[in-house]
């Protein structure tokens, strides 16, 4: 496998994301870059499509998990006093569905 080595702006272009999307994947550890200096940062192209790769297959082999409706509400209900923006999120999130208040 040869090394493909670019700059933060080139992988930005070659993945279709902006550079500050880039410097933000890599200060959080989701793609591996090697700093050869104080500003210098080269990305590896191989490295990173292997990451993404990774991360996409263990994506489609995780089944997603969704809770319905009435478990949201029934976890909403129990949870401490809401204020009412708090209860509009919920309720815009939910499609309109009523959320009651905590008796806490």
């Amino acid at each position: 496998m040869s090394r493909r080595n670019v700059t933060v702006a080139e992988a930005a272009e070659h993945y279709g994301l902006s550079v500050k999307t880039v410097r933000r994947y890599i200060a959080d550890g989701r793609i591996p870059a090697h700093r050869l200096g104080p500003k210098l940062v080269r990305l590896d192209l191989d490295e990173v499509d292997a990451v993404l790769t990774a991360r996409t297959q263990t994506a489609e082999t995780v089944p997603a998990v969704e809770a319905s409706r009435d478990e949201i509400i029934r976890l909403v209900e129990a949870a401490p006093d809401l204020s009412d923006g708090q209860r509009d999120i919920i309720r815009a999130v939910l499609g309109g569905a009523p959320v009651a208040a905590s008796n806490r």
